[in-house]
């Protein structure tokens, strides 16, 4: 059964018109096997919906962790952001090399992952 079926199916059955619902064939069992249909369904989209919150960029906490040495990130002392990266010497660069503290006037406190540039239409 597709999302959009299970929907119908459960919005039947709370109206009490098992007439009209995809799983009513089976008269005996329709709730049994619904319910686990649409339990199937809740798993499978909160997974997916894990996976997507995976791909969000988020502010991380330097005390969290810190980036790799040279990877462009954007950073912010909580009130300036800018794009950086951090050196291997664990001191903070904006994009051209100035250091961080001479930009934001204070300390680093949070980073992201710069977002995936957007793919041009036939190219990818």
């Amino acid at each position: 059964m597709t999302d959009k079926e299970i929907m119908q199916a459960l919005r039947c059955c709370a109206e009490g018109e098992c007439k009209d619902c995809a799983m009513h064939e089976d008269k005996q069992r329709c709730q049994e096997n619904l319910l686990d249909k649409a339990a199937e369904a809740i798993e499978r989209l909160t997974a997916e919906n894990a996976a997507l919150r995976e791909k969000v960029p988020r502010w991380i906490s330097v005390e969290e962790r810190r980036p790799e040495p040279g990877k462009r990130i954007l950073a912010t002392d909580g009130v300036f952001v800018g794009e950086a990266y951090r050196t291997s010497a664990d001191t903070w660069r904006r994009y051209d090399g100035t250091a961080m503290r001479d930009c934001l006037g204070s300390i680093v406190t949070n980073w992201m992952s710069l977002p995936e540039a957007p793919e041009e239409e036939g190219k990818a």
